[in-house]
């Protein structure tokens, strides 16, 4: 067994660049931080970061657990994208949006919003490097808006109802302890707005710039085929 195993992970690194393994490496790192970020989430128990940080996380494993490879993970700098969320809000503590300042609570918003956006950019980026479907630059940016949309709505609908587990005698029609008041959801779901409406037009001109020579180093070819087979 232990030869066999020695084996496999040697079939693993075969044949790859150190340009290879160099992002790799980077990207992994990146994805360290998102686990230890999420991690941080679940032992404050707050709900929202919980829910960002699985599905970041999920969406992140999935091709080099789908294709058992360590090298099919996104690209370092989407890896990077999709952490500073992560990083600040570990950089500003465990407080909700209703325990800070109306500056901080619109800052705190923006932070939330980006990180959601960010998801849709990704599981964009990664549906076009790992599958053979290809988009037009209008479409992807609608699906980058409306998929960030979508996940908004569930992270509100998850943190409410984590309200009313934990904190069933403070939520009220129009306040929910960590979500604020109505105004707070509402400006909550236009940061994403904005939030997703940027990430839709930046994915367009990232996909110019992520030329094929590249993308070859994630394990697919120009025309969308996956280099090698699912073992």
């Amino acid at each position: 067994m232990h030869i066999v195993g020695r084996i496999q992970w040697r079939g693993i690194f075969r044949g790859r660049t150190s340009r290879q393994l160099a992002e790799a490496i980077v990207s992994w790192a990146f994805g360290v931080v998102l686990l230890g970020s999420f991690i941080i989430a679940l032992i404050y128990l707050n709900a929202i970061w919980v829910f960002l940080g699985a599905v970041a996380l999920f969406i992140y494993l999935l091709p080099p657990l789908r294709f058992r490879d360590p090298f099919r993970v996104p690209p370092w700098e989407l890896a990077l994208l999709i952490s500073l969320p992560e990083m600040l809000y570990v950089s500003r503590g465990s407080r909700t949006l209703a325990d800070l300042g109306d500056v901080w609570r619109d800052i705190t918003s923006l932070t939330n919003s980006f990180g959601l956006a960010t998801l849709g950019f990704l599981i964009m980026a990664e549906i076009e490097m790992y599958t053979s479907l290809r988009t037009n630059r209008a479409f992807s940016g609608l699906f980058v808006l409306l998929f960030t949309m979508s996940v908004a709505g569930f992270s509100m609908v998850a943190v409410f109802i984590s309200d009313l587990v934990n904190y069933p005698d403070l939520v009220t029609r129009t306040f929910s302890p960590s979500i604020g008041t109505d105004y707070d959801v509402m400006m909550f779901f236009l940061y994403t707005a904005v939030g997703g409406a940027l990430m839709g037009v930046i994915y367009p001109l990232y996909s110019k710039y992520l030329t094929s020579k590249r993308i070859l180093l994630f394990g697919r070819t120009k025309s969308g085929e996956h280099r090698e087979e699912c073992r």
